[in-house]
């Protein structure tokens, strides 16, 4: 089983305005991103929002498969939402995806090939790499819940990783969209330009 914790209670301050809501193939990046992971083998996608993000939560559709959460911490950074979509889903069976919300070329078929190949596989971290570049979204054993939860190392997800360098397996992807980050202005346009 994976769940996906799908991070959309960023601040987006160097875009200026919610990346999320931003238009994109004729719809919004959060609409594209939910279409991609509905549309894959994951079974679960917990999304994490900040609290007053109206416009968001609308566009998230009443789904079983769709749990709606909110970062209680308004100023809080990404691994706080992370440990919050995890305490959602902390002690089921599988594994848990952490989607970056500003990932929306990543395709159905590279979701599925991470899934594949976390479930074939006994190590307990998967990261998609393009052109040698690691990139997102990554996959997380059950067994790495606690240890996010307790929140026992620095830095993050970065610093989850480090620490478990010895039980990660690396995927090439040919998925441009697994390093592509959507942060500024200028992004957005070469996003627009690689669709």
């Amino acid at each position: 089983m994976i769940s996906v914790v799908l991070l959309c209670a960023g601040k987006s301050q160097r875009m200026g305005s919610s990346k999320l809501l931003l238009p994109f193939r004729g719809k919004t990046v959060i609409e594209t991103i939910l279409d991609t992971l509905l549309s894959s083998d994951v079974n679960k996608i917990v999304t994490v929002l900040r609290k007053g993000d109206e416009e968001i939560l609308k566009l998230i559709p009443d789904n079983e498969k769709i749990l709606k959460t909110f970062n209680p911490d308004p100023e809080g950074d990404m691994f706080s939402s992370i440990v919050c979509g995890v305490k959602s889903i902390v002690g089921e069976p599988g594994g848990v995806m952490i989607f970056l919300g500003e990932h929306p070329l990543v395709s159905s078929e590279t979701v599925n090939r991470l899934v594949e190949a976390f479930n074939s596989s006994d190590k307990k971290i998967i990261i998609p790499v393009y052109n040698g570049i690691n990139g997102h979204p990554v996959i997380l054993h059950e067994s790495l819940m606690e240890e996010i939860l307790g929140g026992t190392f620095k830095n993050g997800l970065k610093g989850l990783i480090e620490a478990h360098e010895n039980d990660i397996l690396k995927i090439t992807v040919d998925c441009k969209g697994t390093v592509i980050d959507l942060d500024t202005p200028e992004d957005y346009k070469k996003l627009l330009e690689e669709s």
